[in-house]
């Protein structure tokens, strides 16, 4: 569930992570062009209760997503345990200001994945 804090909702770490893996889900399901059914056989998940409701998935699941996906199974890992929860944490009590400033920076760079979480934040 989502905290209150100021003007803009806090997710636990959890709820991160398992948000993050909903869009590596949707994002294997477009790559593969799978409908959520192939998607569901593929993952080894029941069609009727794809995805469990725990806040992290398991590692079967997570594996299974690699496959889906076509990632190394550390890139899958990194992007639910890695530096992008930091990276997010960092943000969080960033003015919009500071925000911009570090996307455009991290554009300059190249560091899609630090651009991408600074964008979420």
């Amino acid at each position: 569930m989502a905290k209150e804090g100021g003007s803009r909702a806090r997710w636990t770490e959890g709820e991160e992570r398992r948000r993050q893996f909903d869009r590596m889900v949707r994002l294997a399901r477009v790559y593969r062009g799978w409908t959520n059914g192939q998607l569901n056989d593929a993952l080894g998940r029941s069609r009727l209760r794809p995805i469990a409701d725990a806040d992290d998935p398991n590692l079967d699941l997570v594996a299974r997503l690699t496959i889906a996906l076509d990632w190394e199974l550390g890139e899958v890992a990194e992007r639910m345990w890695g530096e992008a929860d930091a990276q997010r944490k960092d943000a969080r009590d960033a003015s919009f200001a500071e925000l911009d400033c570090r996307a455009q920076n991290e554009h300059r760079a190249g560091d899609f994945a630090a651009m991408e979480a600074t964008a979420r934040a």
